[in-house]
């Protein structure tokens, strides 16, 4: 569904992306580990171009991303979610009112639509809350919501659970394994904890230094010694 083909992206004259190759799966749950400055949110960004890429192609869904026109490509986009570390909440708009939001910038009006990511996120008695008044794990089920209600086949995920503690962080993982099963919705998750790309991947792209050094598929194991990142994840990730 997504195919990566020798991506690069620079900023000025730094490389920070080199040559990145592999696919990803339709409805599959795919993670992009790498310590603080890898590159993962840049890699990320270019799923749907807010970062466009110097070389190399990008495929959605077999269209070749660099050969549609302005048009196309904002089309292309309505079928993308994005949930950030942050939530990206609105202060001055109530939790319905930042989920109609979505709808609105796709020229949508949809009050059914957004019952059912309330009901589905658990935060009906929520909707004409202001986002300061919720808790970090609240405010984070609302950005999800945002990003389900219209619907998308692709849910890109940067860092969702890295402002969060352990219980809530583990809430959250569980709802983004419903949105997986019950909306059959792709998600990329980035992350620089391993132990959320076990709870909830089926495989994982390691980016060292703007490179993938290796795709692991994630199995249960146990945690042993480490040297280098690739390896680190290899003994948390794999058998």
């Amino acid at each position: 569904m997504i195919s990566f083909h020798q991506i690069r992206k620079s900023y000025h004259s730094l490389e920070v992306l080199h040559d990145i190759s592999f696919d990803i799966a339709a409805q599959e749950v795919f993670g992009i580990i790498g310590k603080s400055g890898a590159g993962k949110s840049s890699l990320l960004r270019i799923i749907n171009q807010l970062e466009t890429h110097d070389h190399g192609t990008l495929s959605l869904d077999g269209q070749v991303i660099e050969h549609l026109s302005e048009e196309k490509l904002r089309h292309l986009r309505k079928d993308i979610g994005v949930v950030f570390q942050d939530f990206n909440l609105l202060s001055h708009l109530t939790v319905y009112e930042n989920i109609n939001l979505a709808l609105k910038l796709q020229n949508k009006s949809d009050p059914q639509a957004i019952a059912e990511v309330l009901a589905f996120l658990d935060i009906e008695d929520k909707a004409h809350s202001y986002p300061n008044t919720l808790s970090g794990g609240q405010k984070q089920r609302v950005a999800i919501a945002r990003a389900l209600v219209t619907k998308p086949k692709i849910l890109l995920c940067d860092e969702p659970t890295s402002s969060l503690d352990h219980k809530t962080t583990q809430d959250i993982l569980n709802v983004l394994k419903d949105v997986n099963t019950s909306y059959q919705t792709t998600i990329v998750l980035v992350t620089h904890n391993l132990d959320v790309a076990k709870a909830i991947c089926n495989r994982v792209a390691v980016l060292e230094n703007g490179s993938i050094t290796d795709i692991i598929p994630v199995r249960n194991s146990t945690i042993d010694t480490s040297k280098s990142y690739t390896e680190i994840a290899k003994e948390v990730l794999s058998l």
